[in-house]
């Protein structure tokens, strides 16, 4: 998301800025953009902020203390206060090209793309460094190329589906006797809104509506809501800490089929420009009703508990995330209850109006009970792959191919019903995404 690191950015000062004048040391403020840069390194970006400002309003025309008060605000979320700062070191001094750079990445992150491509031909003009032209023009890239996070958003999903093996979900499959292939129609909407945006915490809302229609299988149309209200605190320097609840609801065959409350907390340790950690627990409380098809569904009923730990990184083109969760899932009826571990990741990489998207799974799931039938305890190994290839045509309409392959293998064996829970699934689909909003 961000700028190079604090030391780099000290060597790069030294040649985009000429000391000013009124810098010097008799008034002070040297020592207060020494006590800013030192408060950036250490995260404590309030305090950096109050010293810089401290050092502008003794020394008007230090290009340095207004660089870093621009880097101290965007870190605490305020792109409007760094916009500010960072055209004003471009005042005290036009060839500062790390300004540059740093304003790109403010016009990327709000999306005035315009505002980016004037700021970088402004920039080609000034710097020989071509690690920082590749920097700025990869931003420039994404920009053009990527719908920006607003303060509200309505996107839309239309696409068809080719399943091998039409399930609702994987620990629950139908039967072999009623398993096919199909194919679908899949409409999705999702819709979010920061309701309340302050100095020390966001409060934000999501919204998701799923949709499927078979062109055979119109027993096994799925209706699926969610709903996430979640608010965010910045007033620490070394973690933000998250918290949140969920609502789901899901319908089948035109059936209730299930209802969860989920309540999460979460604590972000932001690790560098590019880096973070990310601490999770979740609470679901699990509701389940018996359908035509799954008339034993209800039994499921209990709650689960997940821990996890998420490993983030991101840079201009590429995301990455890993993570790994424990969860404790206890129900009505014994053997349905689990515990199990969950491992995967997801690569997101861009370049120009392609975006590539690979994510893997492994689910390991050790049931508690014996399973009526074959009297031993169930012990399910679940892998999962999705692959998808994203062109943009502009910067809110798309059109995506994806193809995600799931394989389930379980010990559970029996004359009256074999392979029960063995399974393989591929589901290929094509999509028009359009950014309404």
């Amino acid at each position: 998301m961000k700028r190079l690191q604090i030391g780099v950015l000290a060597i790069l000062l030294m040649f985009s800025f000429a000391p000013p004048v009124t810098a010097g040391g008799a008034d002070g403020s040297e020592g207060l953009v020494a006590r800013g840069i030192s408060a950036i390194n250490e995260h404590r970006y309030d305090e950096a902020l109050q010293s810089l400002q401290e050092a502008l309003d003794r020394a008007p025309g230090n290009g340095e203390a207004a660089f870093y008060a621009g880097i101290a605000a965007e870190s605490l979320g305020d792109l409007a206060g760094a916009e500010k700062f960072f055209l004003e070191a471009l005042r005290i001094d036009g060839t500062a090209v790390s300004a540059y750079l740093e304003l790109i990445r403010i016009y990327y992150r709000t999306g005035r793309c315009g505002k980016a491509e004037e700021i970088y031909r402004r920039h080609i003009d000034l710097s020989r460094d071509r690690a920082l032209i590749r920097d700025a023009k990869a931003l420039l890239a994404r920009c053009n190329g990527e719908a920006v996070k607003r303060p509200y958003r309505l996107d839309l999903l239309v696409g068809g589906q080719d399943d091998t093996n039409v399930l609702l979900e994987s620990s629950n499959p139908p039967s072999p006797a009623d398993r096919r292939s199909d194919d679908r129609m899949v409409v999705q909407v999702e819709g979010g809104a920061q309701l309340l945006k302050l100095s020390g915490f966001n409060v934000d809302l999501d919204y998701t509506l799923y949709q499927n229609l078979h062109r055979h299988l119109t027993n096994y149309n799925v209706l699926y809501q969610k709903v996430t209200p979640e608010v965010s605190f910045h007033r620490f320097n070394r973690f933000i800490p998250s918290a949140g609840y969920s609502l789901e609801y899901s319908r089948f065959g035109g059936e209730s089929y299930g209802r969860n409350h989920i309540g999460f907390a979460k604590v972000k340790i932001p690790e560098g420009t590019a880096h973070a950690t990310e601490l999770v627990y979740e609470y679901r409380d699990e509701t389940y009703w018996d359908t035509e098809i799954f008339t034993d569904n209800a039994v499921r009923r209990g709650h689960r508990n997940s821990f996890g730990i998420k490993q983030i990184h991101r840079t201009d083109r590429n995301n990455c995330n890993l993570y790994f969760f424990l969860d404790r899932d206890r129900t009505d009826a014994d053997y349905w209850d689990f515990n199990g571990y969950r491992i995967g990741g997801e690569g997101i990489y861009q370049m120009g109006r392609w975006v590539f998207d690979l994510g893997g799974e492994f689910r390991d799931r050790r049931y508690r009970g014996e399973f009526p039938l074959f009297h031993r305890h169930r012990h399910d190994r679940t892998q999962q792959y999705s692959l998808s290839l994203t062109y943009r045509l502009t910067e809110t309409l798309g059109i995506t191919a994806s193809e995600t392959y799931l394989i389930n293998e379980s010990n559970l064996d029996a004359a009256t019903a074999p392979n029960a829970y063995d399974y393989k699934r591929n589901v290929a689909g094509i999509y028009i995404r359009w950014g309404i909003l």
